[in-house]
């Protein structure tokens, strides 16, 4: 069954900002708890192409994308291969003002049949439901001095 997840929230960081740090594959295990390792296949201006392996209780799964940038307005996921019959999705940002963005992520997956996809959906459910949360945290550590700066 198609899943459909929509986040949203308005973040004290300008959408280039925040754009950077989706499109940092390489530092995702650094700061979302799930993330076990990542790595970028290829890069190039316009798209990247990697993989995640994520983990929850014991159950680790591997799964790659790839993702359309479009600087610092969007970043388009799609499917490459995982346990996933379907997965895409789209991040996009705007400013609002020069100190405030909204950041939205919207994500449709459908797990492939297995016997422990039940498990494997709610920890991916988990996972959606906790992303921008987590992206606004490591803004907060990355640009709350940049940001008192300014003041």
């Amino acid at each position: 069954m198609l899943k459909a997840i929509k986040k949203k929230r308005i973040v004290p960081y300008s959408s280039y900002q925040m754009f950077d740090l989706v499109d940092n594959i390489e530092q995702y295990s650094s700061f979302l708890p799930w993330c076990r390792k990542s790595h970028i296949h290829k890069r190039t201006d316009k798209e990247v192409e990697a993989s995640l392996i994520v983990g929850f209780r014991g159950i680790d799964k591997t799964f790659s994308t790839r993702n359309t940038l479009e600087r610092p307005r969007e970043i388009k996921i799609q499917l490459i291969d995982g346990p996933f019959r379907s997965l895409n999705g789209l991040w996009s940002f705007s400013d609002i003002n020069k100190r405030e963005s909204e950041i939205q992520l919207n994500l449709q997956f459908e797990i492939l049949i297995s016997p422990l996809s039940h498990i494997f959906e709610s920890f991916f459910e988990q996972i959606v439901n906790s992303q921008i949360s987590a992206f606004e945290d490591r803004a907060k550590d990355l640009y709350s001095k940049t940001l008192k700066e300014m003041d």
